[in-house]
């Protein structure tokens, strides 16, 4: 248990009693927000090291490392609007751990661009759209560190935290200016996408060189494939292998409101 106290103190949930009691609350919503946390370092596959998920009646922060977070499929296959900021890497993450993306998306950062935004910040859309500030507070370069330090715990919530509320504000001035079904267009052009990462089986094919170092030493191919999640150990031949594979910015973990993700 995770113990945060203030006005935004969220719910921590690691338990399947747990999760099962949110979704079902949750699905009650007609929007929610969503973000996740994960741990990318030398990795095909990220681990999803954490999910915030809010709603107008509250914050929670899911444990991915004690529960399975299948149960979130429920949810977002439902009728609800899932709000995703700069939401490519999550939908990445959230097809393969539980094999579903929302079935309806707002991503804040796509639909800003009709307001004049060029690839915000989310802290810089806040400040701009809310007049909110979001207090940045340490960043945590370890996600998968348990206990979560309390200070980690309300810095992600905050990440959550207003994107409901942006997103009334978004609709709103989107509406007046009727760029309303552009801003909803490109959200769904973006939730359309396979959002699935490359088999590592195959992932290796991407190595400059690769029909070289591949074929002739079977090096690369075991660096990517070896190990579950693609994990090749530190000092072994297959992390120096794996060094020189393709660049994983798709992949790189952001911490903090002023991320802006790469979309792949």
């Amino acid at each position: 248990m995770v113990p945060v106290t203030g006005p935004a103190a969220p719910r921590w949930v690691d338990t399947p009693g747990a999760l099962d009691a949110l979704v079902e609350e949750v699905c009650r919503e007609s929007v929610y927000a969503l973000d996740t946390e994960f741990h990318g370092e030398r990795v095909y596959y990220p681990t999803l090291a954490l999910v915030q998920l809010a709603w107008r009646g509250g914050i929670a922060l899911i444990d991915p490392l004690a529960v399975d977070v299948r149960p979130l499929r429920r949810l977002l296959t439902g009728d609800a609007t899932c709000v995703l900021f700069a939401a490519s890497q999550d939908l990445a993450i959230l097809e393969r751990a539980c094999d579903a993306t929302p079935a309806r998306l707002f991503d804040p950062q796509l639909a800003s661009a009709f307001l004049g935004h060029h690839t915000p910040s989310l802290s810089k859309l806040l400040d701009a759209t809310l007049g909110v500030r979001v207090d940045k507070g340490d960043q945590l370069g370890d996600w998968l560190r348990r206990p979560l330090p309390q200070s980690a715990a309300r810095y992600a919530a905050s990440d959550v935290e207003h994107l409901i509320a942006l997103y009334d504000a978004l609709r709103e001035a989107l509406a007046a200016k009727g760029r309303l079904a552009w801003a909803e267009e490109e959200s769904e052009r973006l939730r359309a996408q396979p959002h699935e990462p490359r088999d590592p089986h195959t992932a290796w094919w991407r190595v400059k060189g690769h029909a070289r170092r591949g074929s002739a030493s079977g090096t690369t191919r075991p660096a990517a494939a070896a190990r579950p999640g693609g994990y090749a150990p530190r000092g072994s031949a297959h992390a120096s292998a794996a060094a020189s594979r393709p660049s994983r910015s798709c992949w790189s973990s952001r911490q903090g409101p002023d991320r802006s993700r790469s979309w792949c």
